[in-house]
């Protein structure tokens, strides 16, 4: 059986939660005269503490996933230049083109200067799905630059990396995939893009900083924040990152256990030893199609 079809057995599975709650209030109806008054406070208590646990989990699973914040952030650095970060869209098993178009649209309403879309595009992908799901990208106004990760670059997923990479070619987005790039910024100095690679798999090659100085215009991009770990000089005016999600279900106190990081990364900006750090929110869902107190997010970060 393929992998993906339990996940789709929970997404549309969890769709019983309305019949349910409709066959308890029917039951209950139908059952609570008969009740003695003690009967009757117990089986009312019962009943509503049902309905606010299925409310909760109604929220989580078909109202806060589809929700679609702009988050903004201001960060200092020598330069000016303004990004829409959007992250782990993780499309296909959970999302589809949908999401795009609604992402698309709302990035064309920001004032930026440049689009990155970083990492963990797919989620259990299908090499026929790529031109559906990301036709969007093309739509966008502004440069797109893409970094992939371990969902996109077969690790330990399907072999789809060039099909994914050849298709967001095609609808004018830039690969970042292990180097350098130069961005456009004023006649007399540059931005350097810099992509680390992956921190699980031992790639991310921080000595790539390591020919600049302090007084470029450096930024990052890495997968996961405990690449900065490795920083040896705060050669990066900023490092943006994800990976952590959040986490997607955040209960408080207990959502620090399930995020993916050696340190104690969570979100938004921080100061790091060496490095600004930012760690953009996601977009996407996994395990389970549920977000609760974390909805989904563009970050439109200024840097200034």
């Amino acid at each position: 059986m393929n992998s993906y079809y339990p996940l789709l057995i929970v997404y549309w599975g969890s769709y019983l939660v309305f019949p349910f709650v409709g066959g308890l209030l029917y039951l209950w109806c139908k059952t609570s005269k008969k009740l003695s008054k003690r009967s009757y406070l117990v089986s009312k208590i019962f009943l509503l503490l049902w309905i606010v646990v299925s409310g909760v989990f109604c929220w989580a699973r078909f109202i806060e996933p589809n929700m679609l914040v702009t988050h903004t952030t201001t960060i200092d650095a020598w330069f000016w230049y303004k990004i829409a970060l959007i992250s782990d869209m993780h499309m296909w098993v959970f999302n589809n083109e949908r999401l795009m178009d609604r992402v698309v649209k709302k990035v064309n309403q920001s004032d930026i200067d440049a689009v990155f879309i970083a990492g963990d595009l797919t989620y259990e992908p299908h090499k026929k799905d790529f031109w559906r799901l990301f036709a969007r990208v093309w739509e966008l106004k502004k440069p797109v630059f893409v970094v992939l990760w371990n969902h996109d670059v077969e690790r330990p997923w399907p072999n789809i990396r060039k099909k994914l990479t050849d298709t967001l070619v095609s609808f004018g987005a830039q690969i970042i995939d292990n180097k350098i790039v130069m961005l456009e910024w004023t006649n007399q100095e540059e931005i350097i893009l810099v992509w680390l690679g992956s921190f699980l798999w031992k790639e991310s090659n921080v000595s790539l900083l390591e020919q600049y100085k302090q007084s470029d215009n450096v930024v990052v991009l890495t997968h996961n924040p405990d690449t900065t770990l490795l920083y040896t000089s705060p050669i990066a005016d900023i490092t943006l990152a994800w990976h952590t999600h959040w986490w997607q279900i955040r209960i408080p106190w207990l959502y620090k256990y399930a995020i993916p990081t050696i340190w104690n990364f969570d979100r938004n900006l921080t100061q790091e030893p060496l490095t600004q750090l930012f760690v953009t929110a996601w977009l996407g869902t996994v395990w389970l199609p549920m977000r609760l107190f974390n909805p989904p997010v563009i970050d439109i970060l200024t840097l200034k």
